[in-house]
């Protein structure tokens, strides 16, 4: 006899699995634009050190 999952969890399944693609897809895409962005930072920065000396 197969057991049949409730409407009410296959939403929440399917909710919770397009909710951690999305929130881990947001996060890796944060964190690599947060890093380019810091490392032009430190490159204009150091840039400019060497300019100075």
């Amino acid at each position: 006899m197969r057991f049949k999952i409730s409407l009410t969890t296959r939403l929440s399944l399917i909710f919770s699995a397009v909710m951690l693609t999305v929130w881990w897809l947001s996060s890796f895409i944060l964190i690599s634009t947060l890093n380019g962005y810091f490392d032009n930072q430190d490159r204009d920065f150091l840039t400019g050190k060497l300019q100075l000396t």
